[in-house]
């Protein structure tokens, strides 16, 4: 937060209501000015934390409804309770359940639920497991690696908002100073010398911070390690077996990334940035050996040998570069992908060359983090969802078929990096489908020309002139798919069932407002035509109990069933999505369909729960779940943006949630 974010809200954590113009006049800003900022913190944590009552101003409520006011974003606070049960079991081992308990003066239950909550975080994140409880104890069934791992996930996810801080992680230390290993390793780095993205910084520093953590603790790894080379894991068999079409995917190129003696790549194409001088093995274990040297110092502690190899296995960069060799593997990985992509999803990006050099580099980054047991977290994941719905769609598919290639799991925070490809590709003109205007011009050609090329620069759409009319040949009507009619002379008939505009200046930038307008709501009136045939009154459920998703989905896929919608294989669909990536959104709703678009007709169900469920790591009151059809992708695709956007305002997920009818539900939703 902003200081003065953190400003209103120490003064409404202070008070029971506070109204605008009271929390202004203690800061000397404007009304307008702290409901804005209010809204940003709503934004910033992903659900409604400050609420306001008619007539009496804000209040801070917890999402558990207690209206228990607390801090948030600082260990010492409100998360104290669950970092300090983390830290316990994390340098303690088996942590007696009761006196854990008693010892955070909190009951069994609250300890239960807190744990649970980390659980659902934490999973699919760590290969390594969770919290379990075991005969009274809470304990962590890891290898010193895997618990370092898990260290180093925990705080990283609940710093996500203030990733590039170091500050921020400091009080999830008590031996380390964070913001001193991140000048040693800039300084070790040399920072004339190389260029690295500001998220490897922050993953190596949290992970040497960790590492530096353990060490000063007394947790060390075992002596039986074997080479950081040999333990960082392995390629997964599936790219090894896989011999598809003349042996695409075979191992060509599992040693890719991997510096030769002289420290040269055959290649310049890189995941993460470019232009980048990579170290050398003799430079990169001098600057491991000196910041070893300069931990062992400040934490008076001796590492011994095998800390030594696990810091070289910490030090590898994400900075993977294609070589010639490799180029087969990733193309015919990402041709295999892309075609099943245009088949659900009617997207070709084929035809993209950038977006496949890219992508292939990505893949190969994939596989080399999954080899080497890398986590890569994605601090904007949240907003990729929340910002871009299907396009973050599209990329949970490329992941679950990448994984079905290679046998490598993919979590959320890599599809994440495939969605921002994505998204590049589809913002360019090619992913667009043109739409079509009638021109009316008796200026001859070079206006045409002119109109065509300002056309070509609308930049939020791609817009074409489909026909073209001289004043003494235009029709009484005009083709169906022609969006607006443009004209350089006014006319003394306009068509009743078309806009028309005029555009004196050759369609300068008021005009092409004015198009973009007429644009716009045509895309609202066809979203709202198409939404209400979709959702069906038939499948509109409030006050359902359920205890967990799984349930749920089990309950609304079969009234699709019962229905005619889907058959028996659907809800087996639906899991598998929801395991590679759940649906659920910060606000409390989570959009569940199928991986594949197999529904015999399109349909929309909506289950409105009587109390809220946790999916992931959200408490969700409303469940949506989507039957579709191989052709819905032409009507579909603005409906899931514009219904996701709508979800994400503050408020309507708690509004809707008291609809009991299904056409007044659709209204607000829209």
């Amino acid at each position: 937060m902003t200081v003065r974010q953190r400003q209103i809200w120490d003064l409404l954590a202070g008070e029971e209501c506070l109204t605008a113009k009271e929390i202004g006049h203690h800061l000397h800003i404007s009304d307008r000015t702290v409901r804005s900022e209010i809204k940003e913190i709503n934004r910033e944590k992903g659900r409604e934390l400050i609420r306001s009552k008619k007539g009496q101003g804000y209040f801070i409520e917890e999402p558990d409804g207690s209206g228990a006011v607390r801090e948030f974003g600082r260990p010492d606070s409100e998360e104290n309770p669950e970092w300090e049960i983390v830290r316990q079991v994390l340098f303690g081992g088996e942590v007696p359940y009761g006196e854990l308990a008693e010892e955070l003066y909190i009951s069994d239950t609250l300890l239960s639920r807190i744990v649970s909550r980390v659980n659902r975080r934490m999973a699919g994140r760590c290969s390594g497991g969770g919290i379990c409880k075991r005969g009274g104890f809470l304990a962590m069934d890891m290898s010193e690696e895997e618990k370092r791992n898990y260290y180093a996930v925990y705080i990283t996810t609940k710093n996500l908002n203030r990733f590039f801080e170091p500050e921020s992680f400091q009080p999830y230390f008590e031996w380390v100073d964070i913001v001193w290993i991140k000048e040693l390793l800039l300084g070790s780095l040399g920072r004339g010398r190389s260029r690295f993205f500001d998220a490897t910084i922050m993953r190596l520093v949290v992970e040497i911070g960790v590492m530096a953590e353990r060490m000063a603790a007394g947790c060390l790894l075992p002596d039986e390690r074997q080479e950081a080379g040999e333990s960082g894991g392995r390629v997964s068999e599936g790219v090894k077996e896989a011999s598809e079409s003349g042996g695409r995917f075979t191992e060509a190129g599992q040693d890719a990334g991997r510096l030769s003696k002289d420290g040269r790549q055959s290649s310049a194409r890189s995941t993460d940035a470019p232009g980048l001088c990579q170290f050398t093995e003799d430079e990169s274990e001098h600057i491991v050996r000196s910041m070893m040297e300069a931990l062992e110092r400040r934490l008076n502690v001796k590492a011994p040998s095998q800390e030594y190899r696990y810091f070289r296995q910490v030090f590898r960069n994400d900075f993977y570069y294609i070589k010639e060799t490799e180029s087969s593997l990733a193309r015919g990985i990402l041709e295999d992908i892309l075609s099943a992509v245009t088949l659900e999803y009617g997207y070709d990006f084929s035809g993209d060359e950038e977006f496949g050099q890219e992508m292939m580099a990505q893949i190969m980054g994939t596989l080399k983090r999954n080899r080497n047991r890398q986590q890569n977290i994605n601090p904007i994941l949240q907003r990729l969802k929340s910002q871009y719905p299907l396009e973050y769609d599209i990329a949970v598919f490329f992941g679950e078929r990448f994984g079905r290639l290679t046998g490598c799991g993919v979590g959320e925070d890599e599809v994440g990096f495939f969605a921002l490809h994505i998204i590049r590709a589809m913002e360019t003109r090619m992913m667009r489908s043109p739409k079509k205007v009638a021109l009316v011009n008796p200026f001859g050609k070079p206006v045409k020309e002119l109109m065509r090329k300002r056309l070509e620069d609308m930049g939020e759409c791609r817009i074409s002139i489909g026909e073209s009319y001289s004043l003494f040949d235009m029709p009484s009507y005009f083709p169906r798919d022609i969006l607006a009619v443009l004209t350089t002379v006014p006319l003394e008939q306009t068509p009743d069932d078309v806009p028309v505009i005029l555009c004196r200046n050759f369609l300068d930038y008021h005009e092409k407002e004015k198009l973009l307008t007429v644009v716009r709501e045509e895309e609202v009136r066809s979203v709202r035509s198409y939404f209400k045939r979709l959702f069906r009154p038939s499948l509109f459920f409030t006050d359902v109990e359920c205890a967990s998703f799984g349930e749920v989905l089990a309950f609304m896929c079969g009234e699709l069933k019962a229905q005619g919608y889907v058959t028996d294989e659907f809800l087996e669909s639906v899991m598998v999505r929801e395991n590679l990536a759940p649906t659920v959104f910060a606000m409390g709703f989570a959009v569940a369909h199928a991986m594949e678009n197999t529904a015999a007709k399109s349909a929309a169900g909506v289950c409105i729960l009587k109390e809220r469920i946790p999916w992931g790591d959200v408490n969700v009151k409303i469940v949506f779940l989507l039957a579709l059809a191989p052709n819905w992708n032409e009507n579909m695709t603005p409906i899931y943006d514009m219904m996701i956007r709508n979800l994400m305002k503050a408020g309507v997920v708690h509004q809707l949630s008291k609809i009991k009818d299904c056409r007044t539900f659709v209204e607000e939703l829209l």
